[in-house]
């Protein structure tokens, strides 16, 4: 939560931009592996994500769909799970050349777009309630898949977790 409050705050202030590694030796930025965390962003919830390509504004499925050909290009066998059209020889080398450019502009169009998106469905007046979890009483088995009661699993570290945030909270 820490991480993400720090990034949903650089949002905020517009200071946000993905964090590449590079090579001081050949200049070379490596946007790969922060391709790779973004394609198991989208295995995690493919279900909101397609929700980038209806969008109405032809900006937010051209951005998706850019980050989607960088993302195949970082990992070519995930290409072939998406059954996404392949992208001309020419085109893909200027995609490749120019990823950490197009990565970070389609990062901030498709964050512009959701936030207008959420701010106008608050306008609406729509319930947008955050989803609860069950709680998990001490005795019933713990939801990690442990099969130990909850006492006996997760349960401690979910109050030290706790504890630890109330810590930092008061300080």
């Amino acid at each position: 939560m820490k991480h993400y409050n720090a990034v949903a705050t650089a949002l905020e202030k517009g200071t946000y931009a993905p964090i590449f590694d590079h090579r001081a030796v050949t200049a070379e930025t490596f946007w790969q592996m922060w391709m790779e965390g973004f394609t198991q962003a989208v295995a995690l919830s493919p279900e909101s994500w397609s929700k980038l390509e209806e969008a109405d504004d032809e900006l937010i499925p051209t951005a998706f769909s850019a980050m989607m050909i960088l993302a195949a290009k970082a990992d070519p066998e995930w290409l072939a799970e998406i059954a996404l059209e392949e992208v001309g020889d020419e085109a893909e080398k200027e995609f490749v050349e120019d990823a950490p450019e197009i990565i970070t502009e389609s990062v901030f169009t498709l964050y512009d777009w959701t936030r207008s998106r959420d701010a106008a469905h608050i306008r609406s007046g729509a319930d947008i309630a955050p989803p609860r979890a069950e709680k998990v009483g001490r005795n019933e088995p713990c939801p990690c898949g442990s099969g130990k009661k909850y006492k006996k699993g997760c349960g401690p570290k979910d109050a030290e977790a706790l504890a630890e945030f109330m810590r930092n909270k008061a300080a």
